[in-house]
């Protein structure tokens, strides 16, 4: 997934600088490993729906932030539809609903946005 990200002119979604140019790292920008920690499905995160390519320098920080989550939603949107990435979570099997409804409202909020 690394490889796809870093050619074919993506960008970073918080500073929108080409990936390939640049050291990046892979973002779990909906979900991420401290949202599921403990989980048994914990790694159906890493998912072309769930990850994008941010700078390593600064980006990668700034991605964590309200703000960022959304841009980082925003170009998860861009490269694959809200549908498709909304239907997606719905398939994983949350116990509780807190974590993916707020998921749910990032990528609401990156669409209308």
């Amino acid at each position: 997934m690394k490889y796809r990200l870093g050619s074919g002119g993506s960008r970073c979604p918080i500073c929108n600088k080409l990936l390939g140019d640049y050291g990046f790292d892979l973002h779990e920008a909906l979900f991420t490993r401290g949202d599921l920690s403990g989980v048994e499905w914990q790694d159906e995160i890493f998912h072309p729906y769930n990850c994008v390519g941010v700078c390593t320098k600064g980006c990668h920080l700034e991605a964590t932030s309200d703000k960022g989550q959304v841009d980082c939603a925003k170009s998860l949107i861009k490269m694959h539809g809200y549908k498709p990435i909304l239907e997606w979570i719905d398939t994983l099997p949350f116990k509780s609903s807190t974590t993916k409804t707020v998921a749910q409202s990032v990528l609401l909020e990156a669409q209308n946005g």
